[in-house]
């Protein structure tokens, strides 16, 4: 991933909820970076839309009516892509958004937000594992977060 790439996902608030107390702050540990030394390819992760792919069906939809489709690398998955870099991939198990922070990203992350908020999704910031409702001020809270982290300017 680049250094101007930010990275969150779409995840079904139902399935969290089902997962975890809502009366505290969530953290996703699958999504947390901890590093490539971390890295194990024989990790699973948690399907969080399992009996809930009909959300996965919706984003497609809504994707293809306001997105380019782009040319996926893996069977698996559908992509889709802006002008400006910015790119959403659904996977059988996943809705990953990933912004190009070089260029305009305000329209593709309302885009996202309102889908989350439409087929009730939560975002879940990727680095972080942070579970944050679908809202621009909180998606901006984040970024500004994840942007002052960094030593270099992007």
């Amino acid at each position: 991933m680049a250094i101007w790439n930010y990275r969150y996902y779409l995840i079904p608030s139902a399935a969290i909820r089902n997962k975890f107390n809502a009366n505290k702050d969530i953290i996703l540990d699958e999504y947390r970076s901890n590093g490539f030394q971390n890295f194990n390819e024989n990790k699973s992760f948690e399907n969080y839309f399992i009996d809930n792919d009909v959300i996965l069906l919706s984003i497609i939809n809504e994707a293809k009516k306001q997105l380019k489709l782009k040319e996926s690398w893996d069977k698996d998955a559908i992509m889709f892509c802006d002008n400006f870099g910015n790119s959403l991939t659904v996977w059988p198990d996943d809705i990953e958004c990933v912004l190009d922070l070089r260029f305009d990203y305000t329209e593709f992350i309302q885009k996202t937000i309102d889908w989350a908020i439409k087929y009730n999704c939560l975002l879940v910031i990727g680095k972080t594992g942070n579970v944050v409702s679908p809202n621009i001020n909180n998606l901006i809270y984040e970024i500004k977060a994840y942007l002052e982290s960094k030593p270099w300017p992007i």
